[in-house]
């Protein structure tokens, strides 16, 4: 009887274990192990000679990357393998690579796409690496497949086109709340370096590398893991995504990653990714920082602060002069607001500041344009900060001072500002507040005790190195390097260079400090500027 119980308990957990996988399109290496030789059918997609010198047994061979680079048809090339191995859609089929890789997601995608039953296809988590780690069983010599007992089952059905996208799709992303995610290395996404004659990314792209949804033996991230990567970017895992990377492999590892572990019903993958949208007659635009978003010039403030948009009510920017009073009246752009940065305190929150933006006509919708005396000061980038914590949906600095507008042939206006209806009550409440301090005379705001924040990267900053009062718990990071004789941000490849060598980390949340908050906000402004969409001032 005991035997009997033993054997059925058996056959629960089997067909447990079986139902589960069923529905998992991430497999353990536990699991793989657990079951019974002959019940899983294996595709090894490493290249062709790692797949001879070792693999699980019983493996079939489909070089992902030979593939690609051959030019061969997906479709014709799974046939092909199906046909070889006698592969049935009835038993389970587990996908793998070397591990921390992009070949056994990039097969599923194609699989997907190309229409075949996706039930019981699986990708092996931690691949080829993990398996040899828990012990699993593997196969030397030249690989021999037996010919097929039967003839193949997994054959292709209607293709799935909503799970590709195309160039159009690409373009239209930002205005259809689509999120355009870049699978490869810093150095591509801030053109280090280049696939092709031009270097940078699409527009608005998001950095994910692949390799930074694996843990280190390998695996995938926990679902949850994940979703903080997300977090970090500023992005919702729920958000529709488009993942593109040079040629559409590496690109395979965010979709599966949004569409298999998250559940993201509405994630698709550019298969052609730069290798096309590069090659674009129309010299489709590139950009080298994370978000040039945050940088305006001299000829956008001129156009979209003019009078011609102003009078129809259609104008959604506004230039927001934080020079002195005096500066001011020496020149400035016609339609600028004059706010200048030493009548505001440094608190943090910026409801004094938007409470000042209201009484100049400055609704939510508006864009923001800070104008400084040219290049990213503490003024500058302080009034930014605080319209950020505002909740202006956009703001952004014009890197150029008044004598550059100038030579750009933008009309400068001269006199003194007017005053805009409630302006003088919000300045005076300002100043009830706390507003005498200026730009680098503020009251101490760090500690050397920070907040207690495990996950967050806290940074210490200053104009120069000799000037940062950091606390222990902080990395050490001078502002002033990182900017140019003009006080204008380095190139973004040498930008990189520099936050890289600093160990500032880019999967983690930053905090940035300072004697001075507005100095801080420098830092964050050129962090944000590199991609780093969470960064603040702590």
């Amino acid at each position: 009887m005991q035997r009997i119980l033993k054997a059925a308990l058996h056959l629960l957990v089997w067909c447990f274990m079986a139902a589960w996988a069923h529905a998992q399109p991430l497999v353990s290496a536990q699991w793989l192990q657990a079951q019974a030789k002959g019940q899983v059918q294996l595709i090894d997609t490493r290249f062709g000679r790692a797949h001879a010198a070792a693999r699980i047994p019983g493996a079939a061979s489909l070089d992902v990357l030979g593939m690609s680079f051959r030019g061969l048809d997906p479709g014709a090339e799974i046939a092909r393998v199906a046909k070889t191995a006698g592969l049935q859609a009835e038993r389970p089929i587990v996908i793998y690579d070397e591990g921390a890789d992009m070949n056994a997601t990039s097969l599923y995608f194609e699989m997907l796409h190309q229409g075949y039953p996706m039930d019981r296809v699986h990708v092996l988590d931690g691949g080829f690496k993990f398996w040899k780690q828990i012990g699993g069983a593997l196969e030397q010599g030249t690989p021999t497949l037996a010919a097929p007992s039967a003839a193949s089952t997994f054959t292709s059905g209607p293709a799935r086109p909503a799970v590709l996208a195309q160039l159009s799709d690409v373009l239209a992303a930002p205005s259809n709340g689509a999120v355009l995610v870049e699978a490869l290395q810093p150095n591509y996404f801030h053109a280090t370096l280049g696939y092709f004659d031009r270097k940078g990314h699409i527009p608005q792209a998001k950095l994910m590398p692949h390799g930074d949804f694996f843990v280190a033996d390998g695996r995938f991230k926990s679902p949850a893991a994940l979703r903080e990567m997300y977090a970090h970017q500023g992005v919702k895992p729920s958000d529709p995504s488009i993942s593109y990377c040079g040629g559409g492999v590496a690109a395979s590892v965010p979709w599966f990653a949004a569409h298999a572990l998250l559940g993201q019903s509405q994630a698709k993958l550019y298969k052609s990714s730069l290798m096309e949208y590069m090659r674009d007659d129309r010299q489709l635009p590139l950009w080298t920082y994370g978000d040039e978003s945050l940088r305006r010039n001299a000829q956008f403030v001129s156009a979209w602060t003019s009078p011609n948009f102003s009078v129809r009510r259609q104008g959604q920017v506004k230039a927001i002069d934080v020079r002195s009073a005096a500066d001011f009246a020496r020149g400035h752009v016609a339609a600028s607001l004059s706010m200048p940065a030493d009548a505001w305190p440094r608190e943090r929150s910026g409801t004094e500041w938007q409470a000042a933006l209201r009484a100049q006509g400055v609704s939510a919708r508006h864009e923001l344009v800070i104008l400084g005396p040219g290049g990213i000061t503490p003024a500058a980038a302080w009034a930014w900060w605080l319209s950020v914590q505002a909740g202006q949906p956009r703001a952004s600095i014009a890197w150029e001072g008044m004598d550059e507008f100038a030579i750009e042939g933008v009309e400068l206006a001269k006199g003194a500002p007017k005053a805009s209806p409630g302006a003088s009550a919000s300045a005076s409440a300002s100043a009830g507040a706390g507003a005498g301090a200026s730009v680098g005379a503020a009251a101490p705001t760090t500690s050397t005790a920070l907040p207690v924040q495990a996950s967050v990267q806290w940074i210490a900053t200053a104009v120069s190195a000799d000037r940062i009062e950091a606390p222990a718990q902080a990395l050490s990071l001078a502002y002033g390097p990182l900017l140019d004789r003009q006080q204008k941000p380095l190139s973004a490849p040498a930008l990189w260079a520099a936050l890289e060598k600093a160990g500032v980390s880019r999967l983690q949340p930053i905090a940035v400090t300072a004697k001075d908050p507005a100095e801080a906000a420098v830092l964050v402004y050129l962090l944000r500027l590199m991609g780093f969409a969470t960064a603040r001032v702590g």
